[in-house]
């Protein structure tokens, strides 16, 4: 009997045995694919910000990248070297999307290196898609700065009216810009308006008091309506605040040698060459200097320098034709006055009017290359 009744109380013990182990077997199922599912959404969740810091580490690259191309072309404009920043600023523009305003911005700037480089066809493209972009998006700074680049190009190609009406355009939209009003003046000064063309340069320092270029054009603005001092003045606070502007060293000379000042006018543009050496213009303003102070010979090689830097530099030409026709040496003289007078036909008066010529006044020759008429020839001899 007893081992009937261990029999008996066996059973419910094997069955709560089975019971548990099943109930165990079930749980353990399901921490494995509570495990599992939590593993494999851990992985998604890795894999989404794997993904995301990838990304970020390309945006990041890129931003460097095209940082890096922007700084390049930026130093590329202000060493001058365009054809280098057109090239950069035309790979930015190729390779990257970008907003509005940066892709006007980016425009201004291959536009300017072109007009800068004298290539004006091929800067007028940039300056129309920048104004269309600007219209179309309401950007006013934009439209002012299309407008302004706009008057600069039609000035470069010495449609002065022209770019006097977009200046103003430019000015219209935006009162408050120096360089719109800077560039009205050098217009102005262009149809030689010199008071009009100071007000404008007035009105660009009164907006940017630090605007070298500015205070160096009203210089030559003040020298053309005679008034050398304030001329000189002007250069000097050109020169204050930039003290490397080889163009304000240049005009320093200019104004100091219409002030009589011929050994400091030689200086200056010394200071201008050592600067700037192949600055044509302050070369041909050396010889000029140097013609005044009676040495001939080193004005000449002055003015050869300033031809074989720029073959076109009329002005060279016809000083170098004055300088022949002071030590006597006529075949020269016309030699280099005819050349002069081929790049610019205004020489021909010039001639009639410059007392370096005055001996020739009267020769056949000189009559037949500039023209009947002039002064007053009661002393048609060489200079002694």
């Amino acid at each position: 009997m007893s081992s009937l009744r261990l029999l008996e109380i066996g059973i419910p013990v094997i069955l709560s045995a089975i019971v548990a182990i099943v109930l165990y077997v079930e749980r353990e199922n399901r921490n494995k694919k509570y495990q599992a599912r939590t593993e494999s959404n851990f992985k998604e969740l890795s894999n989404k910000f794997d993904i995301q810091l990838y990304q970020d580490g390309i945006h990041l690259h890129k931003e460097k990248e095209k940082q890096a191309i922007y700084e390049k072309a930026l130093a590329a404009i202000k060493a001058s070297n365009y054809a280098t920043a057109i090239s950069l600023l035309s790979d930015y523009l190729t390779r990257y999307m970008i907003p509005d305003k940066e892709k006007c911005a980016v425009l201004n700037l291959i536009g300017n290196s072109f007009l800068m480089a004298g290539k004006y066809d091929n800067s007028l493209p940039f300056f129309s898609e920048m104004s269309l972009i600007a219209v179309r998006t309401g950007d006013i700074k934009a439209q002012t700065f299309a407008q302004n680049n706009l008057g600069a190009l039609l000035d470069r190609l010495e449609h002065y009216e022209e770019a006097i009406r977009a200046f103003d355009k430019a000015i219209e939209l935006n009162p408050d810009v120096p360089v719109a009003w800077y560039n009205k003046g050098v217009a102005l000064a262009n149809l030689e308006k010199h008071d009009e063309a100071l007000r404008a340069f007035d009105k660009a320092i009164e907006l940017k008091p630090d605007y070298a270029t500015a205070w160096d054009n009203k210089g030559v603005a003040l020298g053309n309506v005679g008034r050398y001092k304030e001329s000189l003045a002007a250069h000097n606070k050109a020169i204050e605040l930039k003290p490397d502007y080889a163009n304000a060293w240049n005009n320093k000379g200019v104004a100091l040698e219409n002030d009589g000042r011929d050994e400091e006018s030689l200086a200056a543009h010394n200071k201008a060459i050592e600067l700037k050496p192949d600055y044509a213009n302050a070369w041909n303003n050396k010889g000029v200097a140097l013609q005044k102070l009676g040495r001939y010979e080193e004005a000449l090689t002055a003015y050869n320098k300033a031809i074989e830097l720029k073959p076109d530099n009329k002005n060279a030409w016809f000083n170098k034709a004055c300088i022949y026709s002071l030590m006597n040496k006529k075949a020269e003289a016309l030699e280099f006055l005819a050349k002069a007078i081929r790049l610019d036909s205004k020489f021909k008066e010039d001639a009639k009017k410059d007392d370096d010529f005055k001996w020739l006044w009267d020769d056949p020759d000189v009559k037949k290359l500039v023209g009947g008429g002039g002064p007053d020839r009661s002393d048609p001899r060489p200079p002694g």
